[in-house]
């Protein structure tokens, strides 16, 4: 799967995006193969309505969301909450990029 990395500075990740067209429940299904996550929301049926997160995870001590891309909604991007460059993004990079 392509993924993109939305980087403030050369090296550091602070978010990624990946086609909408994964769709939101298989993109979520996916991520619960990253070794050691822990999907605190899935996507539910009518999650497209909502501007809310339609997926939440843990991995590391950390938490993460998933939301649609605005205004286009072309794309989904996975960031860490708060945001910011943590390390744990990238294993859930790796396992996206293999994904196919």
């Amino acid at each position: 799967m392509k993924v993109h990395d939305n980087c403030p500075q050369a090296g550091r990740v602070w978010s990624i995006e990946v086609s909408s067209l994964v769709g939101r429940r298989k993109l979520a299904r996916i991520l619960s193969e990253v070794p050691g996550v822990r999907i605190t929301k899935m996507p539910g049926h009518f999650s497209w309505l909502s501007a809310e997160p339609f997926c939440r995870f843990e991995l590391g001590g950390r938490s993460f969301v998933v939301e649609a891309t605005w205004p286009s909604g072309n794309r989904f991007e996975i960031s860490p909450e708060p945001r910011g460059c943590v390390e744990q993004l990238l294993d859930v990079r790796k396992v996206l990029a293999q994904h196919r």
